[in-house]
């Protein structure tokens, strides 16, 4: 095999890189607590991804498609959610940025039933959720259990907090 490399002086072009899950997460979680329209380009649209969606839209927002670009629409913090029931499916980014986020909304002292399904119900939650108490949550389980679903309220304060 014989490679020839040429000399140039500049190299022009665009690449669409794939996005990640878990940064589209992020990215439409940050529109979330953004006032305003934000528009995300690229995004990778998936079961968690689309569950992400539906959890900002509970959380206040307003998310459509438009062409390949998602449209954000939210008035920022504080946040009014829409619903007191939120299911975050089996989305583990989702469910540990909503949360906290639960502490940045309007009413805070107004009880936000939080569930998942089955395979978040086994996952290890405990000492998240302990250390948010230590910055304002209130955070209840149910059935008598340390996993979902669980009722949240109280508001999220600044601090710190020794692991």
């Amino acid at each position: 095999m014989d490679l020839i490399i040429k000399k140039t002086r500049e190299i022009t072009g665009e690449v669409l890189i794939p996005s990640s899950k878990s940064q589209s997460i992020r990215a439409i979680f940050l529109a979330l607590i953004a006032d305003g329209k934000s528009i995300l380009k690229n995004i990778l649209l998936s079961d968690d991804t689309l569950t992400a969606i539906r959890t900002c839209e509970a959380m206040g927002a307003k998310i459509y498609l438009l062409g390949n670009q998602l449209v954000i629409e939210s008035k920022g913090l504080p946040l009014k959610p829409r619903d007191k029931i939120i299911n975050t499916g089996n989305s583990g980014i989702a469910t540990h940025f909503v949360i906290p986020l639960l502490g940045l909304r309007q009413d805070s002292e107004q009880l936000i039933l939080l569930d998942c399904d089955e395979q978040m119900k086994t996952r290890p939650i405990f000492n998240f959720l302990n250390s948010l108490k230590n910055f304002g949550l209130k955070i209840k389980h149910l059935n008598n259990s340390i996993h979902f679903p669980i009722c949240v309220s109280g508001t999220l304060i600044g601090g710190k907090w020794k692991c």
